[in-house]
């Protein structure tokens, strides 16, 4: 079920403003954010054929601050001025999540881009995006994603959370190969 099935977003309404709508449990979102998501991910391939001009950014680490200000330097996914009107890609490196206070919000935010922008934002599957490596940075006494869905959603709903974005990340590209000459992985 996508997410304008849900029944809870008018016709003109955002992705983002759906989810980020303070409705109380956010988890039934969050589940049905990461079923669209992973229906889109089905149907791509392990490695990503991106068309140039792409932006390709890495290791955000779930810090939010961070990966808003790449977008307020750089712009979004799609067209940009002095382009010709050529869309522009972006390409997500890996390491969404691991480490920063705001794993959920910066995950949430891309998987929402993927669903926006199915063929102009590739969110490569980095070793962060692999259960054993959170349950290893929360053991080392990190920030985990893990840890954070847990202390975000509490205990159950965390975990179902955490077992849907991995279902997710099961399907993540491992690379992207820009205009069949750049390799990013």
């Amino acid at each position: 079920q996508g997410w304008k099935e849900a029944g809870e977003c008018g016709a003109s309404d955002s992705i983002l403003s759906w989810l980020l709508g303070g409705d109380g449990d956010c988890l039934p979102k969050l589940l049905t954010l990461c079923a669209t998501a992973e229906s889109i991910l089905q149907g791509q391939p392990i490695v990503s054929e991106v068309e140039a001009p792409a932006k390709i950014f890495g290791d955000i680490h779930g810090q939010l601050r961070d990966m808003l200000l790449l977008f307020h330097f750089y712009g979004g996914p799609g067209r940009e001025e002095g382009t010709d009107d050529v869309p522009i890609s972006f390409i997500f490196n890996g390491d969404f999540v691991d480490r920063g206070r705001h794993q959920l919000e910066v995950i949430t935010i891309l998987l929402s881009l993927k669903i926006l922008y199915p063929e102009l934002v590739w969110l490569n599957r980095g070793n962060h995006e692999d259960r054993n490596q959170n349950m290893k940075t929360t053991a080392q006494g990190h920030l985990g994603f893990n840890r954070i869905c847990e202390e975000e959603l509490g205990f159950a709903s965390g975990h179902r959370a955490f077992e849907a974005f991995h279902r997710v990340f099961a399907w993540l590209p491992l690379a992207a190969r820009v205009n069949g000459r750049i390799l990013v992985l």
